[in-house]
């Protein structure tokens, strides 16, 4: 847990878990959807959560951190997001592939 995590509510840290559940889903996702479904697919649950604002989400080459476009055989992907709870950012990211 990051240090930024104390600064949340109890509660709030406990619903901060979302963030991370969703990337686990979004890394599932990967081997069978596009990038624009997945990052759809991420803006829809954070739509959803009042108090979570999602500032970014982005799927990009571990080596060059360049945005996905395209899916692309022998590159490893990152997912990067960035969320606010309670007025403290929180980042994280999961290797995709």
């Amino acid at each position: 847990m990051s240090s930024r995590n104390q600064l949340l509510s109890k509660p709030m840290r406990q619903r901060a878990g979302i963030i991370f559940k969703t990337l686990q889903t979004a890394q599932r996702m990967f081997g069978t959807k596009n990038a624009t479904k997945i990052v759809a697919y991420v803006n829809s649950i954070f739509a959803k959560e009042a108090d979570l604002e999602l500032e970014y989400f982005q799927i990009a080459d571990v080596e060059t951190l360049t945005p996905m476009q395209r899916k692309q055989d022998n590159v490893k992907y990152r997912s990067f997001i960035a969320v606010y709870a309670e007025g403290v950012r929180l980042i994280d990211n999961i290797a995709m592939n």
